[in-house]
């Protein structure tokens, strides 16, 4: 079966995306069999149409998260994320929102510089504040020109056909993100666990977000409108080079048990944290 052809082959470089050097290789440690399953689909398929799973397929579930676990490169470019005809971004951006607290529940003295836990989570909060308000400009100073990848992922469940965006180059992701600014998408960080330093000099990491925007589902992340995801950042520059988010369809009521099994591990913050604050630990 083709299923076990794309199993065989293990790590590949997204198709349409330019070269993924040996960073492919690097161990983030995380939980995402959506995001496998559905590359592996695109891998299938061989093609650049966006990921379509047979409406009688159970919605993909995810799997504990284990330190040292490798990260997939994504395979398969998609419609949704190749460069075409777009509206051109709009130059006027809302003012910053305000940040929210940030609780380390367990930190790492030997961070590389610049890489802290802390450090990290205010640079995803910068970059989502960026992203939330369209700030192309912005936006430009959390990727160099050429990064691995950014892949974002969404579960297909019974009519929905969800969908696969996956690219290595600077101007189709920031068309990416006008695109969905047209879509009013919003982030928002809820819990971090990053890691010490890893072989590439930066640090990876596991997050947990709020996501929503007028395109997707209902049904997608619960009512809690729960992604999930990993990445790494390089240091001291803090540019992210790696990003992959994935967000399932998660059945009413299931929410917590779906947010215990995917949230990153950290301690327990201290009682009184507000529940906007973020929760951020190192890598145990």
């Amino acid at each position: 079966m083709c299923q076990n052809r794309v199993r065989d082959r293990g790590m590949r470089k997204p198709r349409g995306t330019g070269q993924v050097g040996a960073t492919a290789r690097l161990l983030l440690g995380g939980r995402f069999a959506v995001l496998a399953l559905l590359a592996a689909l695109i891998a299938c398929g061989g093609g650049v149409a966006p990921v379509v799973l047979s409406p009688s397929a159970a919605p993909p579930t995810s799997t504990p998260a284990t330190a040292g676990t490798p990260i997939a490169a994504p395979t398969g470019a998609v419609a949704s994320g190749a460069p075409g005809p777009t509206n051109p971004p709009s130059t006027a951006t809302a003012a910053p929102a305000a940040v929210p607290q940030v609780v380390v529940t367990r930190d790492n003295e030997r961070s590389p510089t610049g890489c802290s836990p802390r450090e990290v989570a205010e640079v995803l909060l910068r970059f989502f504040d960026a992203f939330n308000r369209g700030d192309q400009q912005g936006l430009t100073r959390f990727f160099d020109p050429e990064f691995e990848w950014y892949s974002v992922t969404v579960a297909s469940s019974g009519n929905d056909r969800g969908s696969h965006f996956v690219t290595a180059n600077r101007d189709a992701l920031l068309a990416y993100f006008a695109r969905r600014h047209e879509q009013h998408e919003r982030l928002r960080l809820r819990a971090l666990r990053v890691s010490g330093a890893s072989w590439h000099g930066g640090v990876d990491f596991n997050y947990v977000l709020w996501r929503d925007a007028e395109d997707l589902a209902p049904e997608l992340g619960g009512a809690e409108r729960i992604a999930e995801g990993k990445g790494a950042i390089r240091c001291p520059g803090q540019k992210i080079f790696v990003w992959s988010m994935a967000m399932n369809h998660i059945a009413p009521g299931q929410e917590q048990e779906y947010l215990d099994s995917v949230r990153p591990g950290c301690p327990e913050p201290p009682a009184g944290t507000p529940p906007t604050a973020v929760i951020v630990c190192a890598w145990e």
